[in-house]
C-alpha cells in the first residue's frame, strides 16, 4: 500500500488476478498485476498517467460507476464496484485505512461497512450462531413447559421466537448478497430458519377444520416476510422478491398462523360424545394418533395427543370442544373428562 500523501492505490484481487486500483478525477485504473498464485507487482503504477490499456488492464469512466461499497474486517478488505448492470467485487487479504479508501473514491457514491470482530468471527456469524443454539433451546423450553399442564398457557407463547428468527436472517440475507443472484445468504443462520420452519409446524398439537381458512392469513404472513427483505435490502427487486414470498408461503408461512391462531381461543360448542375407535400412524416425521367418536349417532375422527391415546379406551366418554383461535381459524379439541 502506498502513502495516501501521495497518488491514492491499493492492491486487490478479483477472478485470480490480482489488480492495482488507482484513479484521478476521471477514471478508476485497475492495472492487472499477474496470478493470484505467481504474484508479481512489477507492473504496478506511481501514476494514472503510467496507465496503459493492454494486457488486461481495465479503465472506468467514473460518471458511469452507480456506487462503491467497501467491507472492512478484522484482516480483510472487500470492495464491490456497480457500474450499469455490472457488479464487480475484489477482496484484499489486509484491512486497508478509511482514509485511503475515502481518497481512492474520492467524489463516488461510497458506503463503507466495518464488520465488528470478537477473535477473529465477524459480527454476522456470531448472530447467526446465536440464531441456530436459540433454535434449539426453544425446542427444549418448548419439551419441558409441555410437561406440566400448569404452565401450558407459556408454551403457545414459545414458537413466537421461532417466527422472529427467520425474519432476522431474511434482514441479513437482504444486506449480506449484494447483486449475487442467490437472494439467500446460505449458512448457520439458514440452518437456524430452516429448523424454525419446522419446529412451527410441529408445534401446534391441532390442525384446521377447513384448511381454506389458512390461506389468507399464511398469505399475510409472507407478504410480511417479503416487506422485511425489501425494507432491508433498500431496493425493488421483483424476481428476488417473489422468490423470497413463494419460499416464505410454502416453508414459513403455515406454520407460523397455526401458531399466532394458537395464542388465543374461545370455545364455540362443547358436545359430549363416546370413544369408537383409536388409531395411529407414522406422520410428518413422526407418530400420530386419532381417535373415532360418536355423538348424536354421528362419527368424526379427531387427532388427538400421545397423552389422550393412552389415557382413552374405546367406549369411554369424551368431549368435543369446537374452538376458534386468534385468527379465526376452527378446530377441534378432544378432551377427557
Amino acid at each position: 500500500m502506498n502513502d495516501v500523501r501521495k497518488t491514492p492505490w491499493i492492491i486487490c484481487a478479483s477472478g485470480g488476478y490480482e489488480y492495482q486500483m488507482i484513479s484521478d478525477d476521471r477514471y478508476l485504473y485497475l492495472v492487472r498485476l499477474g496470478g493470484t498464485r505467481h504474484r508479481d507487482r512489477s507492473r504496478a503504477i506511481d501514476d494514472p498517467s503510467e496507465f496503459a490499456p493492454i494486457m488486461g488492464n481495465v479503465r472506468l469512466v467514473r460518471s458511469q460507476i452507480d456506487s462503491v461499497h467497501c467491507s472492512l474486517s478484522r484482516k480483510r478488505t472487500v470492495v464491490e464496484i456497480v457500474h450499469g448492470e455490472l457488479s464487480d467485487r475484489f477482496t484484499a487479504n489486509e484491512r486497508y485505512d478509511e482514509e485511503l479508501l475515502l481518497k481512492l473514491f474520492e467524489g463516488l457514491p461510497m458506503r463503507v461497512t466495518v464488520e465488528r470482530t470478537h477473535g477473529g468471527m465477524p459480527t454476522f456469524q456470531r448472530v447467526e450462531i446465536g440464531m441456530f443454539f436459540a433454535a434449539f433451546a426453544l425446542a427444549l423450553a418448548d419439551l419441558l413447559v409441555g410437561s406440566f399442564d400448569a404452565l401450558a398457557g407459556v408454551r403457545r407463547w414459545l414458537p413466537l421466537g421461532w417466527m422472529i428468527i427467520p425474519l432476522l436472517w431474511l434482514a441479513g440475507s437482504a444486506r449480506r448478497t449484494g447483486r449475487s443472484r442467490v437472494p439467500f445468504a446460505i449458512g448457520v443462520g439458514a440452518m437456524a430458519s430452516i429448523f424454525c420452519c419446522v419446529f412451527l409446524w410441529l408445534a401446534p398439537a391441532w390442525r384446521p377444520d377447513d384448511w381454506a381458512q389458512v390461506i389468507l392469513p399464511a398469505l399475510a404472513v409472507a407478504v410480511l416476510a417479503a416487506a422485511v427483505y425489501a425494507a432491508a435490502r433498500r431496493r425493488f427487486e421483483p424476481a428476488r422478491l417473489l422468490a423470497v414470498l413463494l419460499a416464505a408461503l410454502v416453508a414459513y408461512a403455515p406454520g407460523a398462523v397455526l401458531c399466532l391462531n394458537g395464542l388465543a381461543e374461545q370455545s364455540a360448542s362443547i358436545h359430549s360424545a363416546s370413544v369408537v375407535e383409536l388409531a395411529s400412524g407414522y406422520d410428518r416425521g413422526d407418530w400420530a394418533y386419532y381417535v373415532m367418536v360418536e355423538a348424536d349417532g354421528i362419527q368424526e375422527a379427531y387427532e388427538i395427543t400421545r397423552e389422550e391415546y393412552t389415557a382413552l379406551s374405546e367406549g369411554a366418554p369424551v368431549e368435543v370442544v369446537h374452538k376458534r383461535g386468534l385468527l379465526g381459524i376452527d378446530y377441534t379439541d378432544v378432551i377427557c373428562p
